[in-house]
């Protein structure tokens, strides 16, 4: 797995991502715990920054919204590839907290969401190891300024017309 920018460019990446996070764990300078461990904290340990949390997609941005001045990084996680609860978290992030740090996604994703995972608020990705940094950026150039979100009303109703107009 590799971290690349929003543009699809690929950077260095120091921080950990625990493969069985523990919810009792205290943050630590580049570790991202889960969102459960920051319960109950209204200010996070001095010594824990930079500091990371781990949203998963049941999960509320809400939840960490008193520690967001504190937070670095938010890593988004998506599960599943059709799973887009990853994107309303960071949409509430960007608009609704104004959270102005790194919001990175994780997990299970394809390289032609990336204008998307940008629209949403995403600055970074935690690149799955089945789609490398090149992949990204091979369709990011082309993608770029021809996809743009749409409601889904609006898409399926573009997509009716076009089939009844032929």
């Amino acid at each position: 797995m590799a971290l690349i920018n929003h543009l699809g460019e690929e950077l260095p990446d120091r921080w950990l991502y625990p493969q069985q996070p523990e919810t009792d764990a205290m943050p630590a300078p580049y570790t991202v715990v889960p969102a459960e461990a920051l319960q109950g904290l209204e200010r996070l340990p001095p010594d824990a920054r930079p500091a990371g949390v781990l949203l998963r997609p049941e999960q509320s941005a809400d939840l960490i919204a008193l520690l967001l001045d504190e937070l670095d990084v938010v890593v988004v996680l998506f599960e599943k590839f059709r799973d887009g609860r990853g994107f309303t978290i960071a949409h509430a992030l960007r608009n609704k907290h104004r959270f102005m740090g790194d919001v990175r996604a994780i997990g299970h994703l394809l390289p032609d969401q990336l204008p998307l995972l940008r629209q949403c608020g995403f600055t970074s990705i935690v690149t799955p190891a089945e789609h490398p940094p090149a992949r990204w950026r091979n369709g990011n150039a082309a993608q770029d300024q021809s996809v743009q979100a749409k409601p889904l009303l609006q898409r399926l109703m573009n997509n009716r017309s076009s089939d009844h107009g032929a």
